[in-house]
């Protein structure tokens, strides 16, 4: 890892290549602790969790402009146990579910 790029940065692109990645794979990819890690993310004022739900909405909005997925395949690329879960998780992150902003972005880009 270089040192001018910020932890958080790192993990967000780790999580872009696959989301089912840990802190502590993360941890051991960078040859780091665990510790060494959330105090790295303490100092930029990030944690994991919200890193890895941002990547995981970020990814989900990106695969649901895709007509080709449905939501059983997205929810298994994101590693979600099944479209259920998958929904629930996606209206907490947006208040949509992801029927709901398939739909407005097919309007939104007629």
């Amino acid at each position: 890892m270089q040192r001018r790029q910020r932890m958080s940065e790192w993990i967000k692109r780790d999580l872009r290549k696959n989301p089912m990645l840990s802190l502590s794979d993360i941890a051991e990819r960078l040859g780091l602790s665990l510790r060494g890690v959330q105090r790295q993310l303490l100092a930029e004022n990030a944690s994991f969790q919200f890193l890895q739900a941002e990547t995981l909405r970020e990814l989900a909005n990106h695969y649901l402009k895709s007509a080709q997925l449905d939501l059983e395949s997205i929810a298994a690329k994101l590693g979600f146990s099944d479209r259920h879960s998958f929904t629930r998780a996606y209206k907490r992150w947006t208040g949509l579910t992801p029927s709901q902003y398939r739909r407005n972005h097919r309007n939104q880009a007629h």
